[in-house]
């Protein structure tokens, strides 16, 4: 597989101390190793399982805009604040709070 990804034939004698210290001295380069780090984390995806003890909800502000529903005297509700009200109720209370 190495022999592939280089594009050349790699024997045993390619594994000394003294040619294995060569490509050593040129990954501790900084600016080498920084480049395949970037290149191999590229598609990295980091997956945590981090404890829920607690949930913090941060305030919003919202507004709105134009006369409402005039059946209901002006005072109607928009739908979307409607969800994302109803979505926010129902996150809290799976969570007990």
């Amino acid at each position: 597989m190495l022999e592939q990804v280089c594009g050349i034939e790699i024997s045993d004698t390619d594994f000394t101390d003294d040619r294995l210290a060569i490509v050593l001295r040129q990954l501790s380069q900084e600016d080498t190793w920084q480049s395949i780090e970037q290149t191999l984390s590229r598609n990295t995806v980091r997956i945590y399982a981090l404890p829920v003890q607690r949930v913090r909800l941060d305030a919003t502000t919202m507004s709105k805009r134009g006369q409402g529903d005039k059946g209901m005297g002006g005072q109607g509700e928009n739908p979307v604040d409607k969800f994302i009200y109803t979505k926010m109720v129902k996150r809290i209370a799976r969570h007990g709070l």
